[in-house]
């Protein structure tokens, strides 16, 4: 059986390759198993501070495989990526429609190329997004333009979707992989456990009042001034030199 995806680490960073290009990187059961499996492993493993996420082929995924799974199937895997702890990127060319797009919306950071297609069509088969889109997109953009885009199914461009907030950068085509590579690789070099309590705080924070979300976000704090990481960062800087992170 061929696989679906292609994993690849680049120094700290690593790179999440969607691979059924022929067919727009649609998702299928093997494809959402292979990536559950993956991330399991990276979360076990440590080994990297970033992860990019990336189509192969013309586009960064169309979406369900409605060909394999007209009745879809659960979004596990969607929902361990955003439970990653590191930063995570999507890189986003062509098509990003539907479950590409709850896939990418569950990524920290999206940026995309001038010429790419974004939208949740669901409602024109009878559905709504259920891998997170209504609830993801509504967070990230407001509940206004989410309805929109929801209630019409229309898709939308990457002017549209930058200034909406949608899409963090917008690149020539040509530039996809070294803006992702070299934003993924600046995350990367900070310290990784500020890294980690940072996207917690975020996460969690927008699950919670103002006033519990700052308690969340002091107590996270605290826990970072005895770690040795601190202490490095601060000895990194009077010395001018760059930090040594220990993860500890």
């Amino acid at each position: 059986m061929n696989r679906t995806i292609r994993y690849e680490a680049r120094g700290a960073v690593g790179w999440l390759w969607l691979s059924r290009p022929e067919k727009h990187n649609a998702q299928n059961e093997q494809l959402a198993g292979e990536i559950v499996t993956l991330l399991d492993e990276l979360a076990e493993e440590n080994a990297i501070r970033a992860l990019v996420v990336i189509g192969e082929g013309p586009s960064f995924s169309s979406g369900l495989d409605l060909d394999e799974s007209p009745c879809g199937f659960p979004g596990e895997h969607v929902e361990r990526l955003a439970a990653l702890p590191i930063p995570t990127l999507a890189a986003i060319r062509g098509y990003a429609l539907g479950g590409g797009l709850e896939l990418a919306l569950a990524c920290d950071i999206r940026i995309g190329t001038e010429g790419c297609t974004l939208g949740l069509p669901e409602v024109r088969y009878g559905l709504i997004p259920s891998w997170g889109g209504t609830q993801r997109l509504a967070r990230l953009v407001g509940p206004g333009f989410a309805s929109e885009l929801i209630f019409t199914g229309e898709p939308i461009d990457a002017v549209r979707a930058a200034a909406a907030g949608l899409l963090n950068r917008v690149v020539a085509e040509e530039g996809l992989e070294p803006a992702a590579s070299a934003l993924a690789e600046a995350m990367a070099q900070q310290a990784p456990i500020a890294a980690r309590y940072a996207k917690e705080a975020i996460q969690r924070g927008l699950e919670l009042p103002l006033i519990h979300a700052l308690e969340l976000e002091g107590d996270l704090y605290v826990l970072l001034e005895s770690t040795a990481d601190r202490s490095e960062g601060i000895a990194a800087f009077r010395e001018k030199r760059p930090p040594r992170w220990q993860n500890a």
